[in-house]
């Protein structure tokens, strides 16, 4: 298996390198090119998508400056632009390894537009430090008292910082402008919207100036990065008042921390809040502001209401969270499908359709899901040389906190797949527990091969079931407990997968803020063997705010039967580690003519035999002789009716 890692960028983005940017890094094969963006997405869930107003935002403000790249040539930028580092001109895609594509912005992007193209300069070289600017000719805004600076622009970030610089005095001094403030992209996270219609109030520099000169300044660290593409730059007289809210949420305290609800069980249920993020995009501060936030059930009753206002509320103020945690929320064991309603009225807004955001959730009987929204994303678990130039596997798992005193039996974990995904895979879902600074494995599901009925259908989302492995954990799996809070993740393992296949695993937007101090996605390197290890324990790389689609069912656990998929119940192989011969267990739930398949641990198959016809609920046993076996890792497979169930086991010698 090769390893695709990317000498990187540490730096979010329009935040200086920090220590935590240092040792995500250590940790960082190149997320952005493993969640790739579904172009046609699927419908809606019951959840509603989360909506990126920032494309409405200034619809209104009058034009005085305009540049739309048009004019530039080859490489070069429009006359009187001075480029520096990476930036060029363009009329399609930039080339380079990760390269994201071509900027749609509005009919507009073949005419010509700007991009830095890290990740094509520096070639991953690490001691390369990366910085580039493009700055404009100047400007008058003689007579504009409150100017503003718009345009598009698309950014796929690697812990690297956007930043426009103006000066009033020919360059001689800056003020820098962050274009993404209060850090609101992820590591790894491309923008939602491609492109993004960014405005900044720029009046502090710019107002009454005769010679305004604008600079797009891109930083990063040694190593490289993506891409920032921008087109349609314009200067315009802001609107005195233009608020609006996005992204809003629903939050759960675990009793020493929050997590994001996307569907929760009821047995799980603690204090609820509804969280929304606010935004000024007028040319005025505005004082005293009231964000309403309030969820309602599903007859449309309201169930809690909570106002928060913003006694100061500054221009440029971007994502400003309504932080109503510290009131009393809701507690509810109310199976059904909730709504968290936040809206804003500001006398004199000229938009008033960004003033209200909307956000479903559910309380459940028995799943636990973190996604939250349109099904639009996939996530690389196992990807092809064809699809992505060269193989790579990963971990890819979903968090859950649990709240103190709360607890139930895990009986199944559910995962969507995506049409593209190759049948005839062999995967688990393996659970693992955060605790003392490192994740554990504490409880898994038997193995699944993979068919098509495993898989969604073009342009829908399904579910394949796997069931968890009591053998393993020695009994029922309970997740929570009564003392202190639990932090779980579901993660797919692969197990051997061939190099020529490819698993992809839908996935949302999540449920969390940034202020949760956690992501709700998780991806590491996967050794395609089935191992239950992060690589030195540590905490796996976070996919920011994202979601894969694997969800936890709780409840009373059935007798396995073919309902549960499986022919047959396969056990633990002994004695392990083995050394003249290995004994593998198994348990039929239906009658099958049963065969055990033994590879080694690069997928060659070493030992093939048929241990003949069983009867439903017959227990049987396989008993292979080791002793020509080197000393390694072997994997058995049980086959029975077109279904398999691998395991492991240690030949020493």
């Amino acid at each position: 298996m090769k390893k695709l890692f990317l000498l990187m960028a540490a730096g979010s983005v329009c935040l200086n390198v920090s220590a935590q940017q240092a040792n995500q890094l250590m940790h960082s094969t190149n997320q952005n090119h493993r969640m790739q963006q579904v172009d046609s997405r699927v419908g809606a869930t019951k959840e509603n998508a989360r909506v990126d107003y920032s494309h409405l935002m200034k619809t209104t403000a009058t034009v005085f400056q305009s540049e739309n790249f048009s004019t530039g040539s080859g490489k070069t930028p429009p006359p009187g632009w001075l480029a520096s580092g990476g930036w060029d001109w363009r009329n399609s895609a930039p080339v380079g390894y990760y390269t994201r594509g071509i900027i749609a912005a509005p009919a507009t992007a073949t005419n010509g537009y700007v991009c830095y193209r890290a990740d094509s300069i520096s070639s991953f070289l690490p001691t390369t430090i990366l910085t580039g600017t493009l700055t404009s000719p100047s400007y008058s805004c003689t007579g504009h008292t409150k100017v503003g600076l718009r345009f598009y622009n698309w950014y796929t970030n690697f812990q690297d910082s956007c930043f426009v610089d103006v000066s009033n005095n020919n360059g001689a001094t800056w003020t820098t402008f962050p274009v993404f403030p209060n850090n609101n992209l992820a590591p790894n996270e491309a923008l939602p919207v491609n492109p993004t219609r960014t405005t900044i109030n720029i009046s502090a520099v710019a107002a009454n100036q005769a010679n305004v000169k604008i600079r797009f300044n891109y930083q990063g660290r040694a190593g490289g990065a993506y891409q920032w593409l921008v087109d349609d730059m314009e200067l315009i007289d802001m609107d005195p008042v233009d608020v609006a809210i996005d992204k809003g949420g629903v939050i759960m305290s675990t009793g020493t921390a929050y997590t994001g609800v996307g569907g929760v069980p009821k047995t799980f249920v603690d204090t609820l809040w509804p969280l929304t993020l606010a935004s000024n995009f007028g040319g005025d501060p505005q004082t005293n502001m009231t964000v309403n936030n309030a969820i309602y059930n599903a007859g449309g009753t309201s169930v809690l209401s909570l106002p928060y206002t913003f006694p100061a509320f500054p221009i440029n103020a971007y994502d400003s969270l309504t932080d109503v945690t510290g009131s009393t929320g809701l507690i509810t064991s109310t199976v059904g499908n909730y709504t968290a309603v936040s809206s804003v009225n500001v006398t004199g807004d000229v938009d008033a359709t960004n003033n209200r955001d909307t956000t479903m959730f559910a309380i459940t009987d028995s799943v636990w899901y973190q996604e939250s929204g349109t099904y639009k994303w996939a996530y690389w678990a196992h990807s092809s040389p064809a699809a992505t130039q060269g193989e790579e596997s990963q971990f890819i798992g979903t968090r859950y906190a649990i709240p103190a005193g709360k607890s139930d039996t895990l009986t199944h974990i559910n995962v969507a797949f995506l049409n593209t995904t190759t049948p005839g895979v062999t995967l688990s879902v393996q659970m693992y527990q955060f605790s003392g600074g490192a994740w554990t494995p504490f409880a898994s599901t038997y193995t699944k091969t993979l068919t098509a009925a495993d898989i969604s259908a073009s342009g829908q989302v399904s579910f394949a079931r796997f069931t968890i492995d009591e053998t393993q954990s020695g009994g029922p799996v309970i997740l929570g407990n009564a003392t202190a809070a639990q932090t779980v993740a579901a993660v797919v393992q692969l197990h051997n997968v061939p190099s020529t296949s490819t698993v992809r695993i839908w996935g949302t937007d999540g449920p969390a803020f940034s202020i949760l101090g956690q992501g709700t996605g998780l991806t590491d390197t996967s050794n395609n063997n089935g191992a239950f290890d992060f690589p030195n324990g540590t905490l796996p790389f976070t996919l920011g705010n994202s979601a894969p689609a694997i969800r936890l069912v709780f409840g009373t656990r059935q007798t396995v039967s073919v309902k549960d998929v499986y022919a047959a119940e396969v056990g633990n192989a002994y004695p392990n580690p083995a050394n003249n011969t290995i004994n593998i267990p198994f348990q039929m739930n239906e009658a099958a003519n049963v065969n055990v398949v033994i590879t080694n641990s690069v997928g060659a198959t070493v030992t093939t035999k048929n241990v003949g016809n069983f009867g439903a609920n017959q227990a049987g046993k396989a008993v292979i002789d080791v002793t020509s076996y080197a000393n390694g890792v072997y994997f058995y497979t049980v086959e029975a009716n077109g279904q398999r169930i691998t395991k492991r086991f240690t030949v020493t010698h």
